[in-house]
């Protein structure tokens, strides 16, 4: 499912970041990575839909940590994954566990984030939830 490899190319996105923008002695008072003026802006739990396919839960904490759910609507099927992220002007880098190294290009206005995967992948337009994260078992499946 696309949203799969989008989901794993935004935690990429977002694992590289914090990798490559920190170095030793590069923490703050919270202990997670320093990042742009922009971290801010894009801590909160987001979510991307695709109708009748699947959705994708980020949940970007504060403190340089993420968590991901992924459910594939079609295959009945829902995974999950974490670490850290980190940005640098408009690229979000991730890692995760569960292949999910990456960086992706992003433009945040709002409560709306435009995350472009890669070359020849459609943009994902994810919008900030107030809900709280979503886990697998949220699904049923």
């Amino acid at each position: 499912m696309k949203t799969k490899k989008s989901l794993r190319t935004l935690a990429v996105v977002l694992i590289g970041i914090s990798v490559g923008s920190c170095s030793i002695g590069d923490d703050d008072a919270d202990g997670g990575p320093i990042g742009t003026d922009n971290d801010a802006a894009l801590v909160g739990i987001w979510q991307y839909t695709v109708q009748n396919e699947g959705e994708v839960t980020l949940n970007l904490v504060a403190n340089g940590s993420f968590a991901v759910v992924e459910a594939d609507f079609v295959a009945s099927t829902c995974i999950s994954d974490a670490g850290t992220w980190t940005n640098d002007d408009a690229i979000i880098f991730t890692r995760g566990s569960a292949d999910n190294d990456g960086d992706s290009v992003y433009f945040l206005e709002g409560d709306v984030l435009t995350v472009n995967p890669g070359e020849g992948d459609p943009l994902e337009i994810f919008t900030r939830i107030t809900t709280g994260m979503i886990e697998c078992a949220s699904y049923g499946f």
